[in-house]
């Protein structure tokens, strides 16, 4: 069980590899990794989790993008929620959607096809088909809202990629000194916004409005 006071929620393609890269080994060894459930087990002695009806110990997963209250329900956060700090970091909704889509063909390109299983990886995707699927409601709608939407009334800080200092300072209270400069899982710049026709810019604008709404009020 984690004794850590904060809760970084990995909002996919904003500084997630950055962060983790710079967390404590205990923080990262319970929630960061693309592995089993067993695997945290193993590597937490004495850990005791509960057991999910959808929730495979065997199957790998990335752990760290496991909604928070599947995280709660498993009992990786043992003590009470109201002295854990709850954090994510929100990105504008366009800009993180072409850099999912970016990500996808780095992928691709490497050939690197390790976690084709999951909708958010997998790879091949190009950027037209990714807003033809949202269009067509198939797979991952790539929403950042639904990662702080709880059952656990837990009140989610936020803060905008472009807000280093918040986001510094939100980390120095756990005594964690936080390098913003430092790049990781930078992906290929093959998609630019330019790319996306106005047709499609409206869809993704009006797709996205819900986003648009909760990153505006930060």
């Amino acid at each position: 069980m984690s004794t850590h006071k904060f809760f970084f929620i990995h909002n996919y393609k904003v500084l997630g590899t950055t962060i983790y890269s710079q967390l404590p080994y205990s923080y990262n060894k319970l929630f960061n990794g693309y592995r089993t459930i067993n695997d945290i087990i193993d590597k937490n002695p004495g850990i005791q989790l509960n057991k999910l009806p959808n929730i495979d110990l065997d199957k790998k997963m990335s752990i760290d993008h496991l909604h928070i209250d599947v995280i709660i329900a498993l009992g990786l956060i043992k003590i009470p929620l109201k002295e854990i700090k709850f954090m994510m970091i929100m990105r504008d909704p366009i800009e993180r959607f072409v850099s999912i889509c970016n990500y996808q063909a780095m992928i691709h390109e490497k050939g690197r096809q390790k976690r084709a299983k999951e909708v958010f990886f997998q790879d091949g995707n190009t950027m037209e088909k990714n807003i033809a699927n949202l269009k067509n409601n198939i797979g991952d709608n790539f929403y950042q809202h639904k990662f702080v939407k709880n059952k656990n009334n837990i009140n989610v800080e936020l803060f905008k990629m472009e807000d280093k200092i918040g986001i510094i300072n939100f980390f120095n209270q756990f005594g964690i000194n936080m390098n913003l400069d430092i790049k990781k899982n930078v992906s290929i710049k093959k998609y630019n916004i330019c790319d996306i026709s106005h047709e499609d810019m409206m869809f993704l604008k009006k797709f996205y409005k819900e986003d648009y709404d909760l990153y505006n009020s930060i």
